[in-house]
């Protein structure tokens, strides 16, 4: 069946920002695409770099030797 002059179950959206009121959303349908580069890769390393620190730091101050003020 047909509703609007479009299949039932289909979207049926523009492509204007200003409109409004029924259907005035805009659909996308993506059926594929490409990664062009990587996001970032020094932050992402100084990130697990700064993690490991940090576990390293923790687990050196839990195994400290206790030093009780007399």
């Amino acid at each position: 069946t047909f509703r609007n002059g479009a299949p039932a179950g289909t979207r049926v959206s523009s492509e204007l920002r200003t409109d409004r009121g029924d259907g005035a959303c805009e659909v996308l349908y993506i059926e594929s695409f490409d990664v062009i580069g990587t996001a970032n890769r020094n932050w992402r390393l100084a990130y697990k770099l700064a993690l490991g620190v940090l576990l390293a730091s923790v687990l050196g101050w839990m195994f400290m030797p206790v030093r009780f003020n007399d």
